[in-house]
């Protein structure tokens, strides 16, 4: 885990934020009459992935088990998920060019937590990314690309907000709180954490997820 002196600007974060909620409006003004892709999802964030790793036999750490089973049924967990070409465009190149990523080859999220929820604790197997859904004689089960065999896969965590109270960011034994605005967070896989919007103004973060160039 690691904090990283590098941070996205003031003016960024802000244009990812409008950028996110003019998104939002035009989602509730257009509904699904005109069939535009509004490029945004409402998940429980999680679980659905650790429920995937479980399937696949991944799990190492006893941990996981036990959220998957005290989680199954939590109402309070979940964030909204933006992703256009717009959003992928603002991300700055020096960042990209700092962890060693192509701006093609990467995820690029703004997600959106409203007070009150959390992210359930997990791990990240970078699932949807690194895997893709098959149909298995009516089975859908996860299969690796070819083209992730070998690679370093890494994801940037980065607040989008000012600091703001409840605002919190878990990684293992280390809590991040009241983080400068830009902040830039990387974890190794094995790490457990979880976030959370404890306060009463809604968090704004950003994930990039990418394979590092050799």
């Amino acid at each position: 885990m690691k904090l990283h002196d590098l941070r996205m600007s003031k003016e960024t974060c802000d244009k990812l934020v409008a950028c996110a909620m003019s998104m939002e409006m035009a989602e509730e003004t257009r509904g699904d009459r005109d069939g535009t892709p509004a490029f945004i999802s409402r998940t429980k964030g999680g679980i659905k992935e650790s429920s995937a790793v479980k399937d696949m036999d991944m799990f190492a750490d006893h941990r996981e088990y036990l959220i998957l089973k005290n989680y199954e049924n939590h109402q309070e967990s979940g964030y909204t998920n933006y992703t256009s070409a717009e959003i992928d465009g603002l991300v700055p190149s020096e960042i990209l060019d700092y962890f060693k990523l192509r701006r093609e080859d990467c995820r690029i999220d703004v997600k959106r937590s409203t007070p009150g929820k959390i992210h359930i604790p997990h791990k990240d197997y970078y699932i949807n990314y690194k895997y893709h859904l098959v149909d298995n004689n009516g089975n859908l089960e996860y299969m690796p690309k070819d083209s992730m065999n070998g690679v370093d896969v890494i994801r940037l965590w980065i607040t989008l907000t000012e600091p703001r109270f409840g605002h919190v960011l878990i990684v293992e034994d280390k809590p991040f709180y009241w983080l400068e605005q830009g902040s830039i967070v990387t974890w190794e896989t094995h790490e457990l954490h979880t976030a959370a919007n404890l306060g009463y103004e809604d968090r704004f973060i950003m994930t990039i997820t990418g394979s590092v160039c050799p």
